[in-house]
């Protein structure tokens, strides 16, 4: 997100730029032009045709390639991937081959603990391996897995019926099943297997990381709401108890809490609040008369 953000910064930066140049010429063409008329040699100066459809973003298409490779090579590799979706000529600059440097700072800039893409990948398609759901049999995003060893991502229905298990490959050290050209191609594939064990942990690494960070943006979220009860005048005594999925799943989620969010929480949590406070000054009351 931050990435994406950034990119937006600096496209926006560089088209208010050369637009402010342009203005700039502009008025300094309508000096000339004035000065010219008041000595009586005013010349017609044909009026620039201005598509209607185009917007402000429009003067993206005439970037330098050097300046939108610096910007992309600021971003994240997945952001990277998905920007080249955006058109033919987005798609044909991070997709060159000459590109690489660009998506090899993006990975070292932004990954840099993820391991390096190996020799019989682009960077583009380990970065789509990695990081995108799309099935290679039939592009639709269901493919929740991958198999790096094979460097393949299937859906569960492509992987029953097109993908061959390891047991039917290997039998008595010989490859059964495949031809001569997929058995080297195989073959060639499984001496990677100590790099796919790279990938699979660092995978598992940032699996951790992003459970941390979910729980931590959790309790942060739950020490602003349980300030703010108490602000209001609620008690401990009131909250609902961790048993009450509702409560938990409004008060516990990954969600950082800012003050919009609060306007439309508290008119949720109220009614249990309620709830709770008259049921406990019930047992109060029980609790004296006895």
């Amino acid at each position: 997100m931050a990435s994406t953000l950034l990119l937006i910064v600096l496209l926006y930066s560089y088209v208010l730029f050369h637009r402010r140049t342009r203005q700039e010429t502009n008025t300094k063409s309508d000096a000339k032009i004035s000065t010219s008329k008041a000595s009586g040699k005013a010349k017609k100066v044909p009026a620039q045709k201005r598509s209607r459809a185009a917007g402000r973003l429009a003067e993206l298409m005439n970037m330098s390639v050097d300046v939108f490779a610096e910007i992309c090579s600021h971003l994240f590799p997945i952001d990277l991937f998905h920007l080249s979706w955006a058109s033919k000529r987005l798609r044909s600059i991070p997709m060159s081959k000459s590109a690489r440097h660009i998506w090899h700072s993006a990975r070292e800039g932004q990954l840099p603990t993820l391991p390096p893409c190996t020799d019989d990948l682009s960077e583009p398609m380990y970065i789509a391996l990695l990081f995108t759901n799309m099935c290679q049999v039939y592009g639709a995003n269901r493919a929740q897995r991958f198999h790096f060893t094979m460097r393949t991502r299937h859906s569960t229905y492509c992987k029953k019926t097109h993908a061959v298990a390891f047991k039917s490959l290997l039998w008595e050290g010989t490859l059964k099943g495949l031809g001569d050209h997929e058995a080297i191609n195989f073959l060639a594939v499984v001496p990677e297997n100590s790099h796919a064990k790279k990938v699979y942990d660092w995978l598992d690494e940032q699996d951790s990381l992003k459970i941390q960070q979910e729980d931590e943006i959790s309790e942060a979220r739950w020490n602003r709401i349980r300030e703010k009860l108490l602000a209001l005048g609620w008690e401990t005594e009131d909250f609902p108890s961790c048993y009450n999925t509702e409560w938990t799943n409004l008060t516990q989620k990954p969600q950082a809490l800012t003050d919009e969010v609060w306007k439309n929480l508290y008119p949720k949590l109220l009614p249990m609040l309620q709830t709770y406070r008259i049921s406990r000054l019930e047992d109060e009351r029980i609790d004296c008369r006895e």
